[in-house]
């Protein structure tokens, strides 16, 4: 009977013509039974999927094509090859130059018969089971994708994505590549999708994870579709749901989030902060860095990080006060990065030149006009600024707050509101110690003095050697073992009494340590020991000399005349 039923399905065979929505057809039960080998057992609901959906720009969604392994689990008129899929894309006009796999497994076709036929193979492994894509892999495809683009040549090509059915996984990577260049929200980038390869994305923690990461409230009319009829009923769980596919986690399966682990952590400035980036495109991003800020590109060893340093204050520069006009500010304490933002995100960039992505876009002057987004958000501006954690006095809620003071590149004329650090009269000092400072709501660790004449001067780097500090001791924190610190990069204070360095934390967001110049100049503001009343002092000789009491008597006017107006 078994026999029969193989010859009665093969005289029954479908033809192999492209398909694009669903079509009943035979099941190929009792072939696969015979044939199916442990290594080559089908994709549950496979056979039965859609080859490929339409065309979304460049993009092609499709389910995994099979290797020959599989052919004798496969009717011949039903079998869905990489050759299928070469000659059903070329019936159509489509020549394909780029094949993006999503799967979790290696055993679906060989990745070189591919590339014999001139057609470039990217393996980004997602797990079908219990997760969705993580945002290193979002990344990874949305780089190879604008690679290909940015290179093409005449003729088109295409690029092929695929997953196992070329739904869920398929689906939300092409939707992130959506988002991230085209001026549409999430309801809208699903449906374009939805259309071309339906029933679209049928999970919904997919389609929740992309409101989530967008930050966009889900409509309440978004509902995710059902699964669809192709899938087998023994594939669906209690709730009628799709199962994941084991076989596509190649024995690996991730364990189903907690969610009664979600606790509220505490922030600390030494948090890692966004998602890794391509490697390459992290290369591409400090040369972009680099001549922006004109630096030379092709020296020898690792480019460092670009931006600028504080200058410790000692006796000396304390005199400069007295020679030109200088106002000032706090100084924020939190962690250093510059700020790359493009039309897909923002990127910040940490001391060790590392480059993590944001989910940020920054709108330029004409955003509510209809346009690409090219057009309608900042791409390639460089800014340099601090990451401090406010904490809120009465909630003790904290927040993540950049503050922005230099910026170095921009692609066009910006009406981004920066909110502008303030810079008081030095005659305000004593209050900025003793009254403002104490309110913030985020740590500070001094002032800066900011000269307002003459602002733009040039001054000589004096690159110091690295040197063995000889007789120095640093004493560490009771219970801690010292071996614990080696080779780590440690911040330290200075105990004038008991005459020893006092480890304070591991900066883990430096990749060097300072220069012996740096030390030297630190430890010369450590032993000119300006404390607050010297410093207080000092100030109120300077604000009464004349150049800065007549300024300070005109400015304070004007601020009140100013302040009058607006009310």
């Amino acid at each position: 009977e078994r026999e029969e039923r193989i010859q009665r399905l093969r005289r029954q065979r479908p033809d192999d013509r492209p398909s694009y929505g669903y079509q009943p057809t035979q099941r190929d039960d009792g072939y696969q039974a015979k044939r199916q080998r442990p290594n080559s057992k089908l994709p549950p609901g496979w056979l039965d999927c859609p080859n490929f959906g339409q065309e979304i720009g460049c993009l092609i969604p499709s389910k995994v094509p099979l290797g020959e392994s599989f052919n004798d689990c496969i009717l011949p008129g039903r079998r869905y090859s990489f050759r299928q899929v070469i000659h059903q894309q070329r019936v159509l006009g489509r020549k394909l130059g780029l094949v993006i796999d999503l799967t979790n497994s290696s055993r679906y076709y060989n990745f070189n018969e591919w590339k014999k036929e001139g057609i470039k193979h990217v393996k980004i492994a997602c797990k079908g089971r219990d997760s969705v894509p993580d945002n290193e892999s979002v990344n990874k495809f949305f780089y190879e994708v604008s690679q290909f683009l940015a290179r093409q040549k005449q003729p088109k090509k295409y690029i092929l994505v695929h997953c196992t059915h070329g739904h869920n996984r398929t689906g939300y990577m092409i939707i992130h590549y959506l988002m991230r260049t085209l001026p549409i929200s999430v309801t809208q980038a699903i449906k374009i999708f939805s259309d071309a390869r339906p029933p679209g994305i049928y999970k919904p923690d997919y389609i929740d994870a992309l409101y989530n990461f967008y930050h966009e409230k889900k409509p309440d009319m978004v509902v995710c579709p059902p699964t669809p009829e192709w899938k087998r009923s023994s594939d669906l769980d209690l709730n009628g749901d799709a199962l994941p596919d084991d076989d596509d986690d190649d024995g690996d399966s991730a364990a189903p989030l907690d969610e009664s682990q979600e606790t509220q952590l505490v922030m600390t400035n030494d948090d890692i902060l966004g998602d890794k980036v391509p490697s390459d495109q992290e290369v591409a991003m400090r040369q972009f860095c680099y001549q922006s800020l004109k630096l030379p590109t092709g020296v020898r060893g690792p480019q460092q990080f670009p931006g600028s340093h504080p200058v410790s204050l000692n006796r000396d520069n304390l005199q400069l006060l007295r020679q030109r006009y200088y106002y000032a500010t706090w100084k924020a304490d939190g962690t250093r990065y510059m700020m790359l933002i493009t039309m897909d995100g923002c990127y910040l960039i940490d001391r060790h030149f590392n480059f993590r992505r944001v989910q940020m876009r920054f709108p330029c002057r004409h955003a509510n006009e209809k346009g690409m987004a090219e057009k309608m958000y900042h791409h390639f501006t460089l800014l340099d600024g601090e990451m401090v954690i406010d904490t809120m006095p009465d909630s003790q809620k904290q927040e993540r707050r950049y503050l922005i003071y230099d910026m170095m590149a921009i692609n066009q004329v910006s009406i981004v509101e920066v909110r502008r650090k303030d810079f008081w009269l030095l005659s305000t000092v004593t209050k900025l110690l003793k009254g403002f400072i104490p309110k913030l709501s985020h740590a500070a660790d001094g002032l800066i003095f900011q000269m307002v004449d003459d602002r733009q001067s040039l001054f000589l780097y004096e690159r110091g050697k690295k040197k063995l500090m000889e007789g120095n001791r640093v004493a560490f924190p009771d219970g801690a073992d010292p071996s614990s610190y080696s080779g780590k990069i440690v911040e330290c204070s200075w105990d004038s009494e008991e005459d020893v360095w006092v480890c304070m934390r591991v900066r883990t967001d430096k990749g060097t340590p300072n220069e012996f110049n740096t030390y030297k100049k630190v430890m010369r503001s450590i032993r000119d020991n300006i404390t607050e009343e010297i410093l207080l002092n000092e100030i109120n000789e300077i604000i009464r000399l004349p150049m800065y009491a007549d300024r300070i008597q005109n400015e304070s006017k004007a601020h009140q005349h100013n302040s009058s107006r607006r009310r």
